[in-house]
């Protein structure tokens, strides 16, 4: 390459950095001006975004889909697995606001209740007293289940 090039690239580029500061300027400038949207009752209580309507209704919690997949607190379980990692009776699961789904399994059955994970955490917590208690409770129930099986087969083989 000689001078002459090199003298065109450096003169070429300087403009081309040139073009971009003043692009970039341009749309900082256009961001202060305008007016931010007002929030309205629909809106996400994180980002701003459109809010589910179903959720909203339904747990009255304001959050976009974006949001709720990022927050593990505002997972949905179903009734079995809720009573079964939460250990919590039937008639608390009824007492908690639910999310009505068609069944996926077959859309006549009656629909799926989904129940939110922060509810069922505050009721176990409630119930068992802390996330060590749920754990002692489980234990329990596990070491009760292995006695009863024992005794189940102790009268089957005697």
């Amino acid at each position: 390459m000689d001078a002459d090039q090199k003298q065109r690239i450096a003169a070429n580029k300087a403009a081309a950095l040139a073009k971009l500061a003043a692009k970039k300027k341009r749309k900082s400038d256009q961001a202060a001006t305008q007016p931010k949207k007002p929030r309205t009752a629909d809106d996400c209580d994180t980002c701003g975004a459109l809010a589910d309507a179903a959720f909203r209704t339904a747990f009255s919690i304001q959050t976009c889909n974006a949001c709720r997949r990022r927050d593990p607190s505002l997972d949905l379980l179903n009734a079995t697995d809720a009573a079964r990692t939460y250990l919590l009776p039937q008639a608390t699961l009824k007492c908690l606001p639910t999310l009505e789904r068609e069944n996926p399994r077959q859309p006549t059955w009656t629909p799926m209740r989904l129940f939110l994970r922060r509810h069922l955490v505050e009721h176990a917590n409630r119930r068992w007293g802390d996330e060590a208690g749920l754990e002692a409770e489980r234990r329990r129930r596990a070491a009760a289940k292995v006695k009863r099986d024992d005794a189940k087969a102790k009268d089957f083989f005697s």
